[in-house]
């Protein structure tokens, strides 16, 4: 059975807002974003689909922390554990989450204006 990228990010409405994104840049401001994040030099062409996403990400992870095994009780983020993250009521894991990446959000004024061509078309959103 294959996968499609399109069906496994289905679900991260964040990573398809990205991808919407990147996807209006030039093929010059990607390689800058590639510049400024080399880390994404270092990401798989394409997932092996053989395992599933929540395998695929235990097995990276263990990798990058040298085979350190988390607990519950070690930092997440913005001062909580695993635990008292989990433990939090789902609408307060989005606020979570929403506060997180407020914090990034981008703002009208961080694009640059462009002029295009009268008659170039537009696609539907």
């Amino acid at each position: 059975m294959t996968v499609s990228t399109q069906s496994v990010l289905a679900g991260d409405r964040r990573a398809m807002a990205a991808v919407r994104l990147l996807r209006r840049l030039t093929r010059v401001e990607l390689v800058q974003v590639v510049t400024l994040m080399p880390e994404l030099r270092a990401l798989p062409a394409q997932m092996p689909f053989h395992e599933s996403l929540e395998e695929y990400w235990r097995r990276v992870l263990h990798e990058e922390r040298g085979g350190y095994q988390l607990t519950l009780d070690d930092k997440f983020l913005e001062g909580l554990t695993y635990r008292e993250y989990f433990a939090l009521p789902e609408a307060e894991q989005n606020t979570f989450w929403d506060k997180i990446f407020k914090e990034d959000a981008w703002e009208i004024e961080d694009f640059e204006e462009v002029d295009v061509r009268p008659d170039i078309a537009v696609a539907a959103g």
